[in-house]
């Protein structure tokens, strides 16, 4: 049943309106570099300067979604790193975490 529900699990945080497009929206798969904690828990973390904007706990190897409006960002998660975004508006970023980094 976990595998079904981490599947399933999308998380949208709006943080100027439902669908407005003077927002943009992040997505991505959550994990570590190589799956060890596959069935944990992790939490991410928004940021806009020092200013923490959203907060999600999520399943490892799920999709998360952020929709947020324009500016720069630091997406912090408990097990993958912190990574810098920059959100346009009406523009959809695909980052997983972690990136290329684990490598």
């Amino acid at each position: 049943m976990r595998g079904v529900v981490r599947l399933a699990v999308s998380i949208a945080i709006g943080l100027s309106g439902c669908g407005s497009s003077s927002s943009g929206v992040i997505t991505g798969t959550a994990s570590d570099c190589f799956n060890y904690r596959s069935g944990q828990d992790e939490t991410l973390k928004v940021y806009q300067g020092s200013v923490l904007v959203a907060s999600e706990r999520l399943p490892i190897g799920t999709t998360y979604k952020f929709t947020l409006t324009p500016g720069r960002y630091l997406i912090s998660s408990s097990v993958a790193g912190s990574y810098s975004v920059t959100m346009s508006k009406g523009k959809t970023v695909h980052m997983n975490l972690p990136s290329n980094l684990c490598f």
